[in-house]
């Protein structure tokens, strides 16, 4: 048994790129569970194959839908997003949150 411990607070600490993420964990071979560190957008994408899952750990976080619909999310909020579903994220400052995604999650940009 491979167990896995992780300080999220370090890692994200650690993370000075604008976009990056990093894999805390694999769940049965097939989904990652990833810290991202946000500090500007993320232009409008879907992910044709799988569904998405955010958690706020700091900050706040704005997900825009192609409907004109949007979530601002804070610590310990999260939201689902069905894959294939267009959207775009805008941090308030510095946003750090878990994503939760199918392990071959594809990214396609679009600039619609």
């Amino acid at each position: 048994m491979d167990i896995s411990f992780s300080q999220l607070d370090k890692i994200s600490s650690e993370i000075k790129e604008h976009h990056k993420h990093v894999q805390i964990a694999l769940l049965n071979d097939k989904y990652h569970v990833k810290i991202a560190v946000n500090d500007e957008l993320y232009p409008w994408h879907i992910h044709p194959n799988s569904d998405e899952i955010l958690i706020v750990l700091e900050g706040k976080i704005r997900v825009e839908f192609e409907d004109e619909i949007s979530h601002t999310l804070e610590v310990h909020d999260s939201l689902y997003i069905p894959k294939g579903t267009r959207h775009q994220t805008l941090p308030i400052g510095r946003a750090v949150n878990l994503v939760i995604e199918d392990i071959d999650t594809e990214t396609v940009f679009d600039e619609k």
